[in-house]
């Protein structure tokens, strides 16, 4: 009986799946970190299971995905806010519109009374004083030169 040596060969890609198992499940038990050892069996996992990283995602996930980075955004842009501007700080204030849009918007000259911060998840928003509802942070300027 003669062995056919290429029988024996493995095909590059099963070699490089290999090495890549090698390399985390060492790093796995390197790790003092519990998250990280859990993420290194994962990785380890998935990389001998591709087919479980090629599920379809469920309907309408991409727009979860969507809604959760814009809300991320808005808070990111509140938090930034309150960090340059504490309550107390002159503004301008558009209720309503900006006058690049409508030149008969209102202007009103104002400290903001409260911190800023998401509304009901989707509107960056502060409250100023000398007017009852809330104003679009899109909608205030930050004046310099203090209170007129």
């Amino acid at each position: 009986m003669s062995l056919d040596i290429a029988a024996l060969d493995m095909p590059a890609a099963q070699v490089e799946a290999n090495a890549r198992v090698l390399t985390l499940h060492a790093a796995g038990a390197r790790t003092h970190s519990p998250s990280d050892a859990l993420a290194f069996r994962l990785d380890e996992w998935l990389v001998t299971h591709p087919d479980a990283a090629k599920a379809a995602a469920p309907a309408g996930w991409d727009h979860h995905i969507a809604q959760l980075t814009k809300l991320n955004e808005l808070h990111r842009k509140v938090a930034e806010f309150n960090r340059l501007h504490p309550v107390g700080t002159p503004v301008s204030a558009y209720p309503g519109c900006r006058p690049e849009f409508d030149s008969n918007c209102t202007r009103l000259d104002t400290v903001t009374r409260s911190r800023a911060e998401v509304l009901s998840g989707h509107t960056a928003v502060v409250w100023v004083d000398g007017e009852s509802s809330c104003i679009q942070l899109s909608h205030i300027d930050i004046r310099t030169g203090g209170a007129k």
